[in-house]
């Protein structure tokens, strides 16, 4: 009997050995996945920061009026919304205690997280400590002593990227701010939640009823252009305040993050930093106090004291000697064992304490550099997803310290504890035993949800991704689709994939997986191929209930329609002109070499997605060049008569149907060629354009065809004939070429019937190649057209929105503008369809917020 328990103990503790390493791995895995999500997004900004700078320049230089009044603007409203509300709000601020805050700020928000507040009281709350943290920081680095007494701390707090529930998890587990009880939320206070605007104003509500309690260093997530990225994009505070309480509150925070410090030196020998050291060896404590820290973090570094601002916010430790390019990409710089030690022995520190990323381990800190640098991060479960422990570092007088960690719950179980505790603040000792198995329980409970939750986070990304990487991707497995059936093998499609996805489609493979499941196919010899076109076509950007990324994309193509139209060549002109071998066929080179030897308003990038909506069929390489123009106007859709008399319109329905009439099923190819067979009989003097006694000679012997169909003889009239061809003579200029020939008659009836032939007729991929550069830039965009807001009303005028397009448009334009002025017009005509004039109005908050990734595939995958 001992043997066999004996035996039954082994296997068990194999089994939970072999769960535990399990867990390891999976966390491992969702660790490093989530890791290169967030080097993706951060690279992004960082690199959005020189585009918003560009932009900056580009308005400052052609705008340069209204950029000066701007400033000038909002430096007075600065010193205005600064000075608080005239009215009290429900709080009075002067008197509040602590037990004020806990009654009024934290029971509110644990019952309702998103509870607002009055205007008034937030606009004072935000004007009280501003006023508190300029007497309090006089420069970028602030020395802090804890008092002698034993019974005194001092709790440093990472990460908390508006996760309220581990802000009040916190305060529960080690005790609320009190003289006592001090805390130091070092940075990163924002973004990424939900809560982050509840957050900063418990904390600054802390801060007027006892200055002394709390204190706030600065992270890279206190910053304007970061906070204006969307929550998915590793922002969302922005949208967050704006749509909670305003845009003059977004203001008064963005002025308390400039005035906040970059370090804190605690009893002279430890330093607090969100993010770590600098690249240089001279830079120290005495030349960091003297720092310009009232500013937001450098855009474009430039200047010594630029790059010290921006590693301090930015930097992260790594294992190996020396400096180097931090994962993050960018300017990021990353910095090794000697150079912390280098640092602290200049300075004579002891310890650097860092948030500022997720410990690698699941862990709520790591430690660093021979334990001389150690990182705390407060935010458990990161973004849901991470399935991590958030951590804290209590400091004694003495220097003495641990680490404790936590994982947060939901607030219901919260207040389900608190009701449970007979003292919320009773000695932590006697509690944190039971609160660590509680938290195991809450951690265990979530942990299946988390994976799910990243996988969500990793599928979002690829599809931005792949939408922004489309052309690259088409093109690749063109070349590779020799019998033209827009399948690939899935050998190739995932070399197509790593080439332009670089090493995150290899460490995401099982998540992009379940998209490409859809699109594949097993033969009979059991390899499989991709149908790459069905599923790059599934990935698009739209701005919803705004603009169409089709009927966007087709009027990008009918304004360079109007430009061929505009040069009124003739026939043989026109088809020598695409046709440059005479071989009877226009080609992809063909086409490119034209377009780009004329302004016709498209870029290099979109020529691609632009040829592809003129093709028959997807497999096509090649178009007839007698169907291409008939496929141009087939895109264009007729509108050149919009505006036309009906009894016109009556007329050329009625030749139409009488010329385009056809038996054949193939109704397509038969229409064009009778468009081109008409147009050379009319052509008497063979010079490959019409004048109008041409095409009135044309129509006569049809009248009699044209009334039995019921059409009037009072419009058959050579006077009314005369009529109807100076109606199709667009140009005005006496004589009609080939295209406005096409453009009369295939307006008629075959528009229908090419869609039903196979017609490609997609333009959402030249929308998209557009609609893409505005999605990834929006934040800088936003930026720029503040400058036309200092009121903060969220409204500018049309020709203001189509300037800060256009100074994108020259921030990205080497080495090819990613789109013409052209097309700003078009989406400016699309934005506002009463009509588009520069005088015109729209709110760019709606507009810019508009934009979404959609994937039109077998459900949210």
């Amino acid at each position: 009997a001992m043997a066999g328990r004996a035996e039954a103990a082994t296997v068990i503790q194999s089994r939970v050995r072999g769960s535990q390493q399990r867990q390891k791995v999976e966390y491992e895995s969702v660790y490093n996945i989530y890791r290169n999500v967030e080097a993706h997004e951060e690279q992004e900004f960082l690199a959005q920061k020189e585009v918003a700078a560009a932009i900056e320049s580009y308005l400052k230089k052609n705008a340069p009026q209204a950029v000066r009044a701007a400033q000038s603007l909002f430096r007075k409203r600065k010193s205005t919304i600064l000075q608080g509300a005239s009215d009290e709000g429900s709080v009075n601020l002067s008197t509040l205690t602590l037990r004020g805050v806990h009654k009024h700020f934290a029971e509110r928000w644990k019952k309702d997280p998103n509870d607002l507040l009055d205007q008034a009281l937030v606009n004072n709350l935000l004007a009280k400590a501003y006023e508190i943290v300029l007497k309090e920081v006089p420069c970028a680095v602030v020395n802090y002593q804890i008092p002698k007494e034993e019974d005194n701390r001092l709790i440093i707090v990472g990460d908390t990227h508006g996760q309220l529930e581990d802000v009040f998890w916190m305060f529960y587990k080690y005790g609320a701010p009190t003289p006592k009880n001090v805390f130091i939320f070092n940075g990163d206070i924002c973004d990424r939640g939900p809560n982050g605007v509840e957050i900063w104003l418990l904390l600054l509500a802390y801060k007027i009823a006892c200055p002394e309690c709390i204190f706030f260093n600065r992270g890279n997530h206190e910053d304007p252009l970061m906070n204006e990225r969307s929550q998915e994009c590793g922002g969302g505070f922005a949208r967050e305040c704006r749509t909670k309480y305003g845009q003059d509150i977004l203001a008064q925070f963005h002025h308390l993050f400039d005035a906040l410090p970059l370090v804190y030196i605690v009893n002279k020998r430890l330093m607090i930093v969100h993010g770590g050291l600098f690249r240089t060896d001279s830079v120290n404590l005495p030349q960091l106090a003297r720092l310009q820290h009232r500013r937001p973090c450098p855009e474009v570094p430039r200047t010594n004291e630029e790059y010290a601002v921006f590693d301090a916010l930015w930097s992260d430790p790594r294992v190996a000697r020396g400096r180097g390019v931090s994962k993050r990409g960018g300017d990021c710089m990353a910095f090794g064992p000697d150079v912390s030690k280098g640092f602290l022995d200049r300075n004579r520190l002891d310890m650097i304490v860092r948030s500022h990323e997720v410990p690698a381990d699941g862990r709520g800190f790591q430690v660093w550099h021979d334990s001389r640098v150690v990182t705390i991060f407060s935010a458990s479960n990161y973004c849901g997803t991470m399935n991590n422990y958030g951590g804290v570092m209590i400091l004694k007088p003495n220097l003495e310290f641990e680490v404790f960690e936590h994982w947060a719950p939901e607030l219901e179980e919260l207040r389900r504890l608190e009701a449970e505790t007979a003292s919320a603040t009773q000695a932590v000792a006697t509690r944190l035993e039971g609160l660590k198995a509680q938290e195991d329980g809450f951690r265990n409970r979530k942990r299946k949800e988390s994976v799910d939750s990243i996988g969500k986070d990793v599928v979002k990304k690829v599809k931005e991704l792949i939408v922004e990487r489309k052309e690259d991707l088409f093109w690749f497995y063109e070349t590779h689709d020799h019998d033209n059936t827009h399948h690939v093998s899935a050998t190739i499609f995932w070399q197509g994939l790593r080439d332009s996805l670089g090493e995150f489609a290899e460490q995401n493979f099982q998540h992009i997986q379940r998209l490409v499941a859809p699109e594949t196919e097993v033969s009979t010899d059991g390899g499989s191929s991709v149908d790459y076109h069905h599923f790059l076509g599934r990935f698009q950007v739209q701005l919803k209930g705004l603009v169409g990324r089709r009927e966007f994309g087709r009027q990008v193509v009918v304004s360079v329609f109007q430009a061929i139209l505009r040069a009124d060549l003739p026939l043989r002109e026109m088809f020598a002109l695409f046709d440059r071998n005479c071989s009877g066929t226009v080609t992809f080179d063909e086409f490119r070499e034209v377009l780009q030897s004329f302004d016709l308003g498209l870029s290099r990038r979109q020529l691609a997605p632009f040829f592809r909506a003129l093709l028959r069929s997807s497999a096509d390489k090649s178009v007839n060049i007698v169907e291409f123009f008939s496929r141009f106007d087939v895109i264009y859709g007729g509108h050149l008569h919009d505006n036309d008399e009906p009894w016109i319109r009556e007329v050329l329905q009625g030749l139409g149907k009488l010329w385009l009439h056809s038996d054949n099923v193939d109704q397509e190819d038969n229409s064009a060629r009778d468009l081109l067979e008409h147009f050379e009989q009319a052509d008497v003097n063979g010079n490959g354009t019409l004048s109008l006694g041409e095409f009135v000679k044309a129509v006569q012997p049809w009248c009699k065809a044209l009334q039995e169909q019921g059409v009037s003889r009072d419009y058959l009239t050579p006077e009314k004939l005369d009529q109807v061809a100076r109606a199709v003579d667009v140009s005005g200029e006496g004589t009609i070429n080939y295209l406005e020939w096409v453009d009369a008659f295939q307006a008629v009836e075959t528009r229908g019937a090419c869609g039903r032939a196979g017609a490609v007729s997609d333009f959402g991929d030249l929308g998209d190649s557009i609609l893409m550069v505005l999605y990834r830039h929006m934040a800088a965009v936003r930026r720029g057209l503040q400058y036309f807001d200092p009121k903060a009303t969220g409204i500018v005028s049309a020709g203001e929105f189509k300037m800060a397009l256009t100074a994108l448009a020259s921030a990205l334009a080497k080495p090819d503008p990613p789109y013409s002025d052209s097309q700003v017009h078009v989406l400016m005509t699309q934005l506002i369809e009463k009509g588009y004039n520069d005088d015109d109005e729209l709110n760019y908050h709606d507009v810019l917020d508009a934009f979404a990734i959609v994937d039109s595939g077998p459900g949210e995958l």
